[in-house]
This record gives structure tokens, C-alpha cells and sequence, in this order.
């Protein structure tokens, strides 16, 4: 066995690295070792240093955010069904939007956006549904360049007072 391949198996893997497919094929039947395995095995111990490019999502208070490229994503709590188009709550987790259509073949969805270009004072195509077509949880894309995430912010807090 090589040196490198007993180094890897007496350490936790790395989130993210490169090796050959002989040694992934065989971490993933075997599983690899953990440090604590390989003292009880009588195995050397080598302290490793593993680095994790994975990045922790930031916790913002708001769902209100924007995305790497720098679209605002809105994350929505969809109510369908309701009499009448509106804002309900907006909270840490989604905004709450009732919605005058049934969840039937899109029809909240494409009701949803048509909704919110107009409360926001966007074009339809500016205002895309990113994730969430069959869910209840959804995000709202905008498109960067349409508006600011301040003027988001205050005009579906205008619009939930005001009800």
C-alpha cells in the first residue's frame, strides 16, 4: 500500500480533493479510517490538516437577500387559494403571500410573479420564480439591475402594514 493511500485512510477526509479512482472506489467500499480507528488498530497516528473550501451560509435575519451575482432572492411562504393578492407577514424564515389562485398547473406561480412586479413596480420578466414550482416554499429571483434590496425591503413592508 502506498504511503499516500495509508496517510488518507488514517485521516478524515478532506470536503474536497483529488485522487484516482483506485483510491475513491476503495474509500467508498472500505470507508475510510478515522484517527481514533487507527490507534485502536495500532496503526501510526498522523496529525493531518485538512482545509474545507465548503464556506457556512451567512445567517441573515431577513428573507430578503442577494444571491453571489447579485440578484435579490426573496423567500416566499405561498398561501393560495385566498380571496385577494397580498402581503401577510414577513418574518425571519419567508414573506407570507396570499395568493388568488389555485395551485393547479402553475396558475399560483405565474400569479404570484405577475403579483409581485406589480407591487414592486417591475416588468414580469425582471421577477422569476427561482426555486419552489411545486412547493409552497419558493424563491423569487430579481434581476439586479431592476431595483435596490431597499426598496424590496420597503415596499413589501409598506405593503403588509398597510393590511
Amino acid at each position: 500500500m502506498s504511503t499516500a493511500l495509508r496517510y488518507w485512510l488514517n485521516c478524515p477526509p478532506p470536503v474536497t480533493f483529488t485522487l484516482s479512482y483506485t483510491v475513491i472506489f476503495y474509500s467508498v467500499l472500505m470507508g475510510p479510517k478515522s484517527a481514533g480507528e487507527a490507534k485502536k488498530s495500532g496503526g501510526k497516528s498522523k496529525k493531518c490538516s485538512t482545509t474545507t473550501t465548503e464556506k457556512t451560509p451567512p445567517t441573515s435575519e431577513s428573507p430578503i437577500s442577494l444571491d453571489k451575482s447579485g440578484n435579490i432572492i426573496i423567500k416566499i411562504q405561498a398561501k393560495p387559494g385566498a380571496k385577494q393578492n397580498a402581503i401577510t407577514d414577513i418574518k425571519t424564515e419567508a414573506v407570507g403571500v396570499q395568493i388568488n389562485a389555485p395551485p393547479v398547473d402553475g396558475e399560483a406561480n405565474t400569479e404570484l410573479v405577475k403579483y409581485l412586479s406589480k407591487l414592486l413596480g417591475l416588468r414580469k420578466s425582471d421577477v422569476t420564480l427561482d426555486k419552489g414550482s411545486k412547493s409552497r416554499q419558493k424563491k423569487i429571483c430579481i434581476d439586479k439591475n431592476a431595483c435596490s434590496l431597499d426598496d424590496v425591503q420597503r415596499k413589501l413592508n409598506e405593503e403588509c402594514n398597510k393590511g
